[in-house]
């Protein structure tokens, strides 16, 4: 449990300090406290082995994780992941945005595609991604506008984020 909590903290933390100078950034906490994880510093969507964290509203049901998000192992090393397996819709955008954005494997037949960092800097991996890779699916998802799928705001942010941040601050 150690290991992941502390990256779960680094992360956190890291995201409100880059807030302090960008408040339209807005970031998907974990909604639910299930089996307590939020209480135990899991902020964002994953397990011992792993954190899920996104910049967009919208979830892969199946999958139980965000349709496209930004992951961080407990060995540090940190992928793009984007998941669609119960919406052959939107498995069709985000098939194009791995095309557009290059890079992605696809695994076999499901409607999932990761894209790894090198190393193990998962800091300055998601510094990358958010100042390289999260404009572009910004602008996708406004053209787009896919099913389920949306870009967040000051609404969603007061709703779901300040509950889990206020109380850090």
């Amino acid at each position: 449990m150690g290991k992941i909590v502390r990256i779960h903290e680094k992360i956190l933390d890291h995201l409100l300090r880059l807030r302090k100078t960008d408040s339209e950034i807005y970031f998907v906490p974990r909604r639910i406290n299930n089996d307590e994880r939020l209480d135990k510093g899991y902020w964002f969507l994953g397990n011992d082995h792993y954190l899920h964290l996104s910049f967009w509203d919208g979830r892969d049901w199946k999958e139980k994780i965000h349709n496209i998000g930004f992951v961080v192992r407990d060995d540090k090393t940190s992928y793009i992941e984007l998941s669609a397996q119960g919406s052959p819709y939107n498995a069709r955008f985000l098939e194009q945005m791995a095309n557009k954005l290059g890079g992605f494997k696809k695994v076999g037949n499901k409607d999932k595609w990761f894209k790894p960092y090198s190393g193990a800097n998962y800091i300055e991996n998601l510094d990358n991604f958010i100042l390289n890779t999260k404009p572009i699916i910004d602008r996708l998802i406004a053209i787009e506008k896919p099913e389920g799928i949306k870009l967040l705001d000051k609404t969603f942010f007061n709703k779901y984020t300040k509950k889990v941040i206020e109380p850090s601050q």
